[in-house]
């Protein structure tokens, strides 16, 4: 039953009612809580409310473009995006990767993912979107493209000389390949090089020479980070 009306189901299975959550005589003006309960063999079990909302508009995602890794934030630009309502459950995802949506005002969403996101053959995409419920997801025409590292050849080099690296992974051939970029070292203390972007799948780049140097306290080897940008 939804707002006192009886409503049949669109499919019963064990452990799952799926109800259809439209009303003929809703107005589509009037953004309200109905009451919602389910009939089993003539007993009603209540469930609150259900509140009705204008779906959202998608009318922009930045960036399109970013590390699988999920560091930084995507935001969505749109409309009537709020969480003010009872039962709002801001949600977002890009392809099947569910994020954490936070609303900085009805036009606009911040997206962090915490998870690895997966990696796309060249040509494809993952599709950005937003829903107030977690689940009604908007129409959307933003996909994004991610980025990653699956291999480097080689791994080592002699400090002192340039080794040039070739970087195996996927998303290197997009709109920011004249910008792609290696870097090695940690947050604190690192060198950045240029790279050049071979195909989706391959990018080379020379380590630096004259940036890294073992500190004294070090034995004749050290491991340091690396990273790839655009």
């Amino acid at each position: 039953m939804l707002d006192n009306q009886k409503i049949a189901p669109i499919s019963v299975k064990p452990g799952i009612i799926k109800c259809p959550m439209t009303l003929e005589s809703h107005d589509e003006h009037n953004f309200t809580a109905v009451p919602f309960s389910i009939l089993i063999d003539g007993s009603k079990y209540n469930f609150g409310n259900f509140k009705y909302y204008r779906q959202i508009t998608i009318d922009n995602v930045v960036p399109l473009i970013g590390p699988q890794e999920g560091r930084g934030a995507v935001y969505i630009e749109g409309k009537d995006f709020r969480d003010d309502f009872e039962n709002a459950k801001l949600g977002c995802r890009i392809g099947n990767t569910l994020g954490q949506a936070q609303l900085i005002d009805s036009e606009t969403i911040r997206c962090t993912i915490a998870n690895k996101l997966p990696l796309v053959e060249e040509g494809e995409s993952l599709l950005v979107s937003a829903a107030l419920n977690s689940y009604s997801w908007a129409a959307s025409e933003y996909s994004m493209k991610p980025y990653g590292i699956l291999e480097m050849y080689p791994n080592s080099g002699p400090i002192g000389d340039s080794t040039n690296i070739l970087v195996v992974g996927k998303g290197f051939e997009n709109e920011l390949k004249d910008q792609a970029r290696c870097r090695f070292g940690t947050d604190d203390n690192y060198a950045i090089v240029e790279a050049q972007v071979l195909d989706n799948e391959h990018l080379i780049c020379r380590s630096p020479a004259d940036d890294i140097e073992l500190p004294d306290t070090a034995d004749k080897s050290i491991s340091i980070p690396f990273a790839i940008a655009f």
